[in-house]
């Protein structure tokens, strides 16, 4: 099914494992958004038995993005606060989920890091 919605469907991840595996066929029903999560570091290794990992550390936001086009040689970890509206959303862009709604003048700023380690 390819539209730009998210299906509203919760399916459990990282349950009773720290351990998130992929293969090629991982992300054939698009994004993994990850949400509620104990902890808001992401360690990405080539294999289980690498030296070296990317640590993605997205303390300041709520949801991650992990994605990858088809057959493409990489993975995509994005830091998100909302996402594609539900199928069936009334619309109306002050009713989207994650939204963040800022006073005349405030601003809002966050980030992420990146670091690469050794085990």
């Amino acid at each position: 099914l390819d539209i730009p919605y998210f299906s509203g469907e919760y399916r459990p991840y990282l349950e009773n494992t720290q351990i998130f595996s992929m293969d090629e066929n991982t992300f054939n029903n698009d994004a993994i958004v990850l949400t509620e999560l104990q902890s808001k570091v992401v360690r990405l290794k080539r294999h289980q038995g690498s030296e070296q990992c990317l640590a993605f550390n997205f303390s300041e936001f709520p949801l991650l993005g992990i994605w990858s086009p088809p057959k493409a040689p990489f993975v995509c970890i994005e830091p998100w606060f909302g996402h594609a509206d539900f199928i069936d959303h009334n619309g109306r862009f002050e009713d989207k989920k994650g939204l963040l709604n800022l006073a005349s003048g405030k601003t809002f700023s966050c980030s992420y890091e990146i670091a690469i380690e050794e085990n």
